[in-house]
């Protein structure tokens, strides 16, 4: 049985075959069915690869992608610019991906019920109607091949009992309590109910999803409204619901809530103020410790803005104007944090960012109308 790998250098080619890819072949032979092949490397490229077998008489299996990049800090590529006319905190306000394809809500201030659908292989866009999923500010995540959203804040028009029956539309909103989950290509709302947060984080560890912090009020909020800081974290299991966890040591991460998992732990950073950037208070999770003890403080964060997991590292993109530096987090290590690729673009846009990840590549859509989505590739 021939067997080996098949690889590009090119960016515009996330899924090389036999067909449309560099082909180096092995005879399958011993105990323990592996071959070696070589492959030369040159500095400063990226690579696409990923292994096949070839039983006689039959089409190539192939493995999933493996994706890395020679030059230092990883490296940048631009994709297909988002679709729709982007104006401020309009660039979708939950994102997750399952399978090869990236997802982000509709949001800004009449958030609707527009769904985004990114296919990475075709680097295309394209949009479906969820009636009830729209949405600011809220939390999404992925277990297994299901993704769901949940919580934050819907526009008065929608708001139930007439709460917000006086307000001009884009100042008065009410929190979400419903969650949605896509299934085998299919939107359902299913029958949880969520306690209403804001600007919450979620991660997800095993087979359980964990959701907490951000803001929560009574009402109607409008412009005078004093909200509260909640520090609440709940675990959600697709099986038996909603459970309360250790609620996380600060009150103040009720802004730009950066939550996410690696391996058997999760992490949670943020703000109070989209004014104090530099309280960057950052803790990490572990649900396996006994009640009282599952918080840790640990480095401050080096940096805010959108966050993308690939393999065992997390990636934070942050800036202003024309550059968005990157930063590498990486537990296993003493130095945890290391400046590696700045994403340079022209022209001018403010801080909201979006993220998700697709087989170990990051992508990242900026607040901007155009050059307005990337994809990172991170250093091998």
């Amino acid at each position: 049985m021939n067997a080996g790998i098949v690889w590009t250098d090119s960016e515009d080619n996330l899924a090389p075959t036999l067909e449309n890819a560099n082909v180096l072949t092995g005879l399958v032979s011993g105990s323990n069915d592996q071959i070696q092949v070589g492959l030369d490397l040159e500095c400063g490229n990226s690579y696409f690869i990923r292994g096949f077998i070839l039983p006689q008489g039959s089409l190539p299996v192939f493995t999933k992608v493996v994706a890395f990049s020679t030059a230092t800090g990883g490296k940048w590529f631009q994709r297909e610019d988002f679709p729709k006319s982007l104006r401020e905190t309009d660039i979708g306000h939950f994102s997750f991906s399952i399978a090869g394809k990236g997802y982000l809500g509709d949001g800004g201030c009449q958030p609707s019920s527009e769904v985004w659908e990114y296919d990475a292989l075709t680097d295309k866009w394209s949009p479906t109607l969820v009636e009830g999923i729209e949405r600011r500010d809220g939390i999404s995540f992925t277990i297994g091949k299901v993704g769901y959203v949940g919580t934050g804040l819907e526009p008065p028009e929608s708001c139930p009992q007439n709460l917000c029956t006086q307000c001009i539309v884009c100042e008065c909103y009410c929190l979400k309590d419903d969650l949605w989950r896509l299934k085998d290509g299919s939107w359902q709302k299913i029958a949880f109910a969520l306690p209403k947060l804001s600007s919450a984080g979620s991660f997800v560890i095993g087979g359980n999803a964990y959701f907490g912090a951000g803001r929560t009020f009574e009402g109607c909020f409008e412009p005078n409204t004093t909200f509260k800081r909640s520090n609440s974290f709940w675990r959600f299991n697709p099986s038996s619901g909603i459970t309360s966890v250790d609620p996380l040591p600060d009150f103040n991460i009720t802004l730009g809530t950066q939550a996410f998992s690696i391996g058997d732990k999760g992490y949670v950073g943020g703000t109070s103020s989209i004014r104090d950037l530099g309280d960057l208070n950052f803790y990490e999770f572990d649900p396996t410790e006994s009640s009282g003890n599952q918080w840790k403080r640990i480095a401050d964060r080096q940096a805010g803005g959108g966050v993308m997991v690939l393999g065992s590292k997390a990636f934070f993109v942050d800036g202003f104007l024309h550059d968005y530096i990157t930063w590498e987090f990486d537990p296993a290590k003493s130095s945890q944090w290391r400046q590696v690729a700045t994403l340079t673009v022209g022209g001018t846009q403010t801080r909201d960012i979006r993220t998700f990840s697709i087989n170990n590549l990051g992508y990242v859509l900026l607040e901007r109308q155009a050059d307005n989505f990337w994809m990172y590739v991170p250093e091998l």
